[in-house]
């Protein structure tokens, strides 16, 4: 009786674990957003500050890498969104009105 039941199990050899397909999806999910948001920071800086837009790209980059690489258990991570969580809040209040004096700084300076 113990063979018949084993019979009923499906075995696939190269997906040991389930992880590895749910890590993969995730992959699929998270990268693509995490371009663009790049992609759009840097064409900020571009915009904003007249340089390369390969060169924002690359800092945000390096940043978000040293970030994943030394956050890498819960505490540490905790840590970090109680840095981060109050300066996020002013970052949104505070954001689009300066960016409403840069902009109109810099077109003030085209008209001079």
């Amino acid at each position: 009786m113990a063979d018949a039941d084993n019979d009923q199990h499906c075995r696939i050899a190269f997906i040991q674990r389930f992880e590895y397909i749910d890590v993969s999806w995730w992959a699929i999910v998270i990268i693509p957003n995490m371009t663009i948001a790049l992609w759009a920071a840097s064409r900020g800086f571009k915009r904003l500050f007249n340089v390369q837009q390969k060169y924002p790209l690359w800092g945000m980059s390096i940043i978000i890498l040293l970030i994943n690489i030394f956050v890498f258990d819960v505490d540490t991570l905790y840590i970090l969104y109680k840095i981060v969580n109050p300066y996020g809040v002013l970052f949104l209040v505070l954001y689009l009105p300066l960016l409403l004096v840069v902009i109109y700084i810099k077109k003030l300076r085209k008209r001079l």
